[in-house]
């Protein structure tokens, strides 16, 4: 028949070009010819799903605050997340951690600790592949790049809590500040550093140089319940050695 002549000639020319399989198979295909079974294949379509097609562009995961980390309760679940503008990519593969725990992975995760401290929660990301052993791209090798960034939180048990370092070098100075907890509107915040300077009225962080010795940092807070809080914290001050930075060893 005319009909089957005219897809004759065109499959001939389309087979005589380098166009490619999947054109050559949808022709097959409208033909009413589908020699490999992949017509109406089911599942073809389901690979796809759940993928989501990220671009190479947005702020790097270096360079982004977490989200939901300011404070955190003692037990109670809190949601943190990256910045939307998060690159993709990176952010997909992200891999939370609280100090060393892993806490989940994606662009945000739920995470509840159950102890009152301060913690280091970090957010790692893994870009590029391996050397591909097999297929096409066989033998090729691409660069491994980690990328992080992390933030301090204190955990409280819905109280206020002092946030500072407990060893220094003299010479240098040290700055305290206050984790609040949600919920709680502090009005008043007097500090005292041990070393006979004086008290400081302030609820921003505060910073102080200390001489030698070992020092109590306290602070006495007041909230909108008229509720007084009196916290402290010892820090201890080294002498720098002539030529050493640093006195202590793997300080």
């Amino acid at each position: 028949m005319k009909t089957h002549t005219k897809v004759n000639d065109l499959l001939k020319a389309v087979s005589s070009t380098k166009t490619s399989a999947a054109i050559f198979s949808l022709l097959l295909m409208t033909a009413g010819c589908d020699p490999s079974g992949l017509a109406n294949k089911a599942g073809a379509e389901n690979n796809l799903t759940g993928l989501t097609v990220c671009e190479n562009a947005g702020t790097p995961l270096a360079n982004s605050a977490i989200q939901g980390a300011g404070q955190l309760i003692s037990g109670q679940s809190a949601v943190l997340k990256l910045d939307s503008s998060v690159n993709c990519a990176e952010a997909q593969k992200a891999v939370w951690s609280a100090s060393g725990v892993t806490l989940g992975d994606g662009s945000a995760v739920s995470a509840k600790i159950n102890g009152t401290g301060i913690y280091v929660i970090s957010v790692d990301s893994v870009s590029g592949s391996a050397v591909s052993k097999t297929g096409p791209l066989s033998g090729k090798v691409e660069t491994i790049n980690t990328v992080s960034t992390s933030a301090l939180v204190g955990v409280t048990n819905s109280t206020v809590l002092l946030v500072g370092p407990q060893v220094g070098v003299e010479f240098n100075t040290y700055g305290f500040s206050l984790a609040v907890p949600q919920g709680v509107q502090l009005v008043s915040a007097d500090w005292s550093f041990g070393d006979g300077s004086g008290a400081v009225s302030s609820l921003s962080p505060v910073s102080h140089a200390f001489q030698v010795g070992t020092f109590v940092v306290s602070v006495r807070t007041v909230d909108a319940n008229n509720l007084v809080t009196d916290l402290s914290q010892s820090i201890s001050i080294l002498p720098l050695t002539s030529g050493i930075d640093c006195p202590i060893e793997n300080l």
